[in-house]
């Protein structure tokens, strides 16, 4: 009868009981390590509560990566076939592969199929291949005492299975025994009442959500005022900015503006990208105003006059070219921004 490996994708409950099992374990480690302290006795509530909370976390997600690992490791062994026309070495026959054995490495991976064949007229050896067409081939046992090759005999009863190895340079006889019968099971009588204490149900879980929520929210506060409070100067400093939309911004400017020498100014349409420019054009009326000089004129002017706003001139500065000048505002429109600007320009 042809022994098949059995399909590694298990209904979703044995990972649940496998994952549950984990926590128990863990938790029952850290427990005991809490009371073996006056220190670790005082927080053990507090040290719990975040434990389990923090494995709960990690158990929808290690499942769903267990899941999918046995799902890739079954598909892999749908996709592998037995190597063909495998001949006995005594007779010449065709052998037949009667069992398969999946290999992997300790973490599960590199997976290998081992294919065991057997001759139609039941010679020894026999032979073992695997999916990959490489031949399994046992190490010859040797010898402890002189290194010399050995004769092996098996000694199989129903519940066990005894090999002996006889050196045949010294004599020197070496065995190993394999106990067939099945292991008493040890019960754990505490497993229900700690996987009860441990491993939060959903609903417990999402309380737990809820609570480093609220934490975060706490925390997330608390470092909004000290930071306020660190940085006093600053805030209040943005306190006092006023905050102008296009139309106030074009009236402030074009009296700014007015008995300067600089005439039809107008802003062009928003651009926002990242940031938030305004475009903007004025013409330069004064007769024998230098080209340097209007620009630096115009920018003194623009600067002071949008220092105490939630607008700058931008780094680039103005343009000139005959007597046209053009250049852009940017525009700070959170607090975020502001701080920021305010840290810049001290």
């Amino acid at each position: 009868m042809y022994m098949k490996i059995q399909i590694q994708l298990k209904p979703y409950q044995h990972y649940v009981d496998l994952y549950d099992k984990k926590t128990v374990e863990s938790c029952r480690r850290q427990e005991k390590r809490l009371f073996e302290t006056k220190e670790g006795q005082a927080m053990y509530q507090l040290f719990f509560l975040f434990y389990c909370g923090d494995w709960y976390k990690s158990k929808k997600n290690t499942i769903e990566k267990w899941m999918e690992k046995d799902k890739e490791v079954d598909r892999f062994i749908e996709k592998c076939h037995a190597p063909q026309d495998i001949i006995c070495l005594q007779c010449g026959r065709i052998c037949f592969a009667d069992f398969e054995t999946l290999e992997r490495d300790y973490d599960g991976s590199n997976h290998k199929i081992l294919y065991m064949y057997e001759c139609p007229l039941k010679h020894l050896p026999k032979r073992a291949f695997y999916n990959t067409g490489a031949e399994w081939l046992p190490k010859p046992h040797k010898c402890a005492k002189c290194g010399s090759d050995t004769k092996d005999e098996n000694i199989r009863t129903k519940k066990k299975v005894k090999t002996i190895w006889t050196c045949m340079t010294c004599g020197e006889i070496d065995s190993y025994e394999i106990d067939l019968g099945k292991e008493k099971e040890i019960i754990d009588e505490n497993y229900d009442k700690d996987r009860a204490r441990f491993c939060l149900t959903d609903e417990k879980g999402q309380e737990y959500f809820d609570m480093i929520e609220s934490i975060k929210g706490i925390n997330r506060i608390a470092k909004e005022i000290e930071e306020k409070e660190s940085k006093k100067d600053i805030y209040d400093k943005v306190a006092t900015f006023k905050k102008l939309k296009i139309t106030e911004l074009e009236e402030l400017v074009n009296k700014a503006l007015e008995n300067s020498g600089y005439i039809k100014f107008q802003t062009k349409e928003l651009q926002v990208q990242r940031e938030a420019f305004l475009p903007f054009v004025v013409y330069d009326s004064k007769e024998n105003r230098s080209e340097r000089a209007s620009s630096l004129e115009l920018n003194k002017i623009l600067k002071e006059v949008l220092k105490e706003t939630n607008w700058r001139l931008s780094s680039d500065g103005t343009s000139y070219r005959l007597g046209m000048l053009t250049g852009r505002f940017r525009a700070y429109e959170n607090e975020k921004d502001l701080i920021s600007l305010v840290e810049s320009e001290k």
